[in-house]
């Protein structure tokens, strides 16, 4: 079943389309948000509230981006919208993270670590584009930004990363697709 399909099938009601939406598309939002917050239980809990915000107002949802597009954009609302509400000195310290990637190969762990060095924006970039392979165009409905502000942040975000990262690891942080 297509995501097209998918939603029409949630907007009518039937349930197992909606436990099909959350199997298909909760890893990569959880991952996205995991690379956010810097915490895995508040991105869990942001992760369950995009869902249930999205189900919700599925309805609203028009079919001009992708499902998994649109619930990048709620994840990243609901991210946004939290970190405003935070106070400052709530901010979470690296002890504190929780690194986005299933293995735990030392590469893995040295990227998560690298991702946390970089500014939220340049993070959420990279994240959407290079590891949730997300269109530059995708990743900029998402972020709600032009597509060219996505493109610098991820050359900042990359520029930023290889340097962080040690050069004997060889990392290609570019993406093979063209937008």
């Amino acid at each position: 079943m297509t995501d097209a399909e998918l939603s029409v099938n949630i907007k009518r009601g039937d349930r197992e389309a909606a436990r099909e939406l959350v199997r298909r598309h909760y890893a990569s939002v959880l991952r996205f948000l995991v690379t956010l917050c810097r915490n895995h239980d508040d991105a869990d809990e942001l992760t369950q509230e995009t869902f249930l915000r999205a189900l919700k107002h599925i309805g609203g949802f028009r079919g001009r981006s992708g499902l998994r597009t649109w619930l990048h954009r709620i994840a990243y609302h609901e991210f946004t919208h939290r970190r405003r509400k935070q106070r400052p000195e709530s901010v979470l310290t690296d002890s504190a993270a929780s690194y986005p990637f299933e293995t735990t190969s030392a590469l893995a762990i040295d990227l998560g670590r690298a991702l946390l060095a970089l500014s939220v924006d340049a993070r959420a970039a990279f994240v959407l584009c290079d590891v949730e392979e997300l269109t530059m165009d995708e990743a900029a409905t998402v972020l709600r930004i032009p597509s060219g502000t996505v493109k610098s942040r991820l050359r900042t975000a990359r520029k930023q990363l290889m340097g962080l990262l040690e050069p004997e690891q060889e990392v290609n942080l570019s993406v093979s697709r063209t937008n």
